[in-house]
């Protein structure tokens, strides 16, 4: 089992909890800067976070999907990879993102330290794809 794989308890747990920071926006790849830029004000080094994000979401964010060419993979794969400097993990479906730092949150989805986690609450009424 790993940190990720019930994404959407662990962003409704961030949702819910008094000291996690919530970043709210369109769908788009805007909102994610502005979750990035939050998780960085809060201390936490770029390199140390990870983005999730359901891949219904990604999927309607046209930016920040890049093809993938290498001898393993095949051709025409697309990935999810709107930051340089953060790792990105497509997980299951839905509009749930977060970004967090692994050892801010326990295998059950409890969030240890509050300031290690940003949700991203997606208003899906308006979407920008700039």
């Amino acid at each position: 089992m790993t940190v990720f794989e019930d994404t959407y308890e662990l962003w409704d747990n961030a949702l819910e909890h008094d000291g996690v920071h919530t970043v709210g926006g369109s769908l788009s790849i805007e909102t994610l800067f502005d979750a990035r830029d939050r998780f960085e004000q809060l201390g936490n080094e770029l390199r140390d976070g990870c983005l999730v994000i359901g891949i219904d979401a990604a999927r309607d964010i046209p930016r920040g999907w890049v093809e993938i060419e290498d001898d393993i993979v095949p051709g025409g794969h697309e990935e999810f990879r709107p930051f340089d400097d953060m790792v990105t993990v497509t997980a299951g479906s839905g509009d749930h993102a977060f970004i967090c730092r692994s050892d801010a949150v326990r295998l059950d989805m409890t969030i240890l330290d509050s300031g290690g986690v940003v949700a991203i609450n997606f208003d899906r009424g308006e979407q920008t794809n700039a």
